[in-house]
């Protein structure tokens, strides 16, 4: 009967085959059955994509060069967004698959942090009085959460450094002030939504330098409400956040809400899509954009700067750009050759 289904769905030879040969594995029918029970229920999607792509991974991608993350649920943060009123959980996860926080002394004035960091997509919950928010998942080294949780100012200080940063890296307007709620992670299940990284050195990793203040530095005892004073690195252009998108017949591709999720050398995708959030970008003449068959390059003057390897030779002569104003977001679509 399965056979069946798979016949019906139109697949190609190839697709029908590996599909086939994963219904055979006792654990892709377990993930899978639990997808269908999820999907059916209100407010599940999220939870739903996570079992598909557990099961993508288990069946048919590699994970080679890169690390899955399984990340400890640590605190939470609340605060609202600007612009829809909505409230706002923040999730300040730990893992050791993040490269640990470094500091040092900056300019005789304080201490320095460089905060490496993993952050998932935003997501749709509901609180206590049944109103819609959005939550977010922000992982970083199991050193720095036991130290915000030996001092609260660095807790403080680490709540205000995930908001900052989703701002950025999401296009997003949250509000600097916060609270930090007795709740270690909000969220369907409870606990954290698995992630994906790559294997790389601390200065490739996604990550956030900021100044405490030098009465920190010197043990100043704070009190409980104290907040660090923060000052960021001047810095003309930063990296925007992007993701790369994989399609083939199959379209998989949609499933994947993770950037770091790649294809296996023995799977090309007949296309790859580039999106990257440009939430400072007006409009698409700011943007100097370079593609060639292994690389894209992205370039506004004081704003952002981006150079990334496609996993896969493409046709550059005949990718296309578009730019979403609404959603401040530069899509690129590149043939593989």
């Amino acid at each position: 009967m399965a056979e069946q289904v798979l016949r019906d769905m139109n697949l190609s030879s190839d697709e029908f085959s590996r599909l086939k040969t994963c219904m055979k594995d006792p654990k892709f029918m377990e993930l899978l059955s639990e997808y269908a029970k999820e999907i059916s229920q209100p407010g599940s999607k999220e939870e739903a994509e996570a079992y598909l792509k557990m099961a993508e991974e288990r069946s048919s991608f590699s994970m080679e060069g890169k690390d899955l993350i399984i990340p400890v649920a640590g605190f939470c943060v609340k605060t609202k967004n600007k612009k829809n009123n909505k409230k706002v959980f923040i999730n300040i996860c730990h893992t050791t698959n993040i490269d640990k926080p470094t500091s040092f002394t900056h300019s005789g004035k304080g201490e320095q942090w460089s905060i490496p960091y993993s952050l998932g997509p935003a997501r749709n919950d509901v609180d206590k009085a049944g109103g819609e928010c959005e939550v977010y998942d922000f992982v970083v080294n199991e050193e720095a959460h036991e130290r915000a949780m030996k001092n609260n100012r660095f807790k403080r200080f680490l709540a205000e450094t995930a908001i900052e940063n989703i701002q950025k890296q999401r296009g997003v307007e949250l509000s600097e002030e916060f609270i930090l709620p007795k709740l270690k992670y909000k969220g369907h299940s409870g606990n954290p939504k698995m992630q994906t990284v790559r294997k790389t050195s601390a200065s490739e990793q996604a990550n956030t330098e900021k100044e405490v203040s030098s009465k920190s530095r010197a043990g100043e005892k704070p009190s409980s409400d104290s907040v660090p004073d923060v000052k960021e690195l001047a810095s003309k252009e930063v990296k925007p956040s992007y993701e790369f998108i994989y399609r083939d017949d199959l379209d998989l591709g949609k499933f994947w809400t993770d950037k770091a999720v790649l294809p296996n050398g023995n799977q090309k995708p007949k296309m790859i899509v580039l999106r990257v959030d440009l939430p400072e970008v007006q409009t698409s003449s700011e943007v100097e954009l370079e593609v060639t068959n292994s690389d894209v390059s992205l370039y506004v003057p004081e704003k952002y700067k981006l150079k990334v390897q496609t996993a896969h030779p493409v046709d550059f002569k005949n990718a296309r750009a578009q730019f979403d104003r609404n959603r401040r977001r530069l899509e690129v679509v590149m043939p593989t050759c």
